[in-house]
């Protein structure tokens, strides 16, 4: 006699394997910064607080701004 599964849990296992799928789709796909640099996403080097920024001949030297 075969058992039979309850399609409760049947759903609840479906719903955790595209969870899980997903999760680890969004985990690899995100970019992610090498070993041992410090970044903030959307914030530029120049903005940063405590940046190691110097300006070079073709490029401007940071400017403070606030919004």
């Amino acid at each position: 006699m075969k058992k039979e599964v309850s399609p409760a849990v049947a759903i609840v296992l479906v719903v955790v394997v595209v969870a899980i799928i997903l999760g680890a789709y969004y985990y690899l796909s995100a970019p992610r910064p090498p070993k041992g640099v410090k970044y903030t996403p959307g914030v530029p080097p120049w903005m940063e607080q405590g940046g190691s920024y110097k300006p070079t001949p073709d490029y401007p030297p940071a400017t403070s701004t606030t919004r």
